[in-house]
């Protein structure tokens, strides 16, 4: 595993209290206050359980029709799955797509976490 030089950025960055983060895709903005108040009422009401491993019903019927409404595109609810942000999706996307010891192309530079992916799972990236 290498290492992943992001967070050594972030920890840097800790230093400056004008830093804008582009390093980890992780927002500079506060939530708005809908979100705010969304959050504190699924506290209030105790609801703040597991979702299904594909991820919420709902959300994923709304992405399948966003894909019908914006692209004519039909795609099944039970194809659309949801993960809490890329690295998760991208070791889900490499464990269905490819094989052991199979090639992976990466870009470099590129996310340190793909590769890492790729040796946890016996999969040869090259740059």
């Amino acid at each position: 595993m290498s290492s992943f030089i992001v967070m050594d950025i972030v920890r840097e960055a800790l230093k400056y209290e004008d830093t804008i983060h582009f390093e980890i895709g992780q927002p500079d903005l506060n939530p708005s206050i809908k979100v705010k108040q969304s959050l504190q009422k699924a506290l209030d009401e105790n609801k703040f359980s597991y979702t299904q491993s594909l991820g919420l019903l709902e959300l994923r019927e709304k992405i399948v029709k966003h894909y019908k409404k914006t692209y004519n595109v039909n795609i099944d609810t039970s194809r659309v799955l949801l993960t809490p942000g890329t690295s998760g999706a991208f070791l889900v996307a490499y464990t269905l797509s490819l094989k052991y010891k199979q090639k992976l192309g990466l870009s470099d530079p590129s996310y340190p976490c793909y590769k890492n992916f790729a040796h946890m799972l016996d999969i040869d990236p090259f740059l």
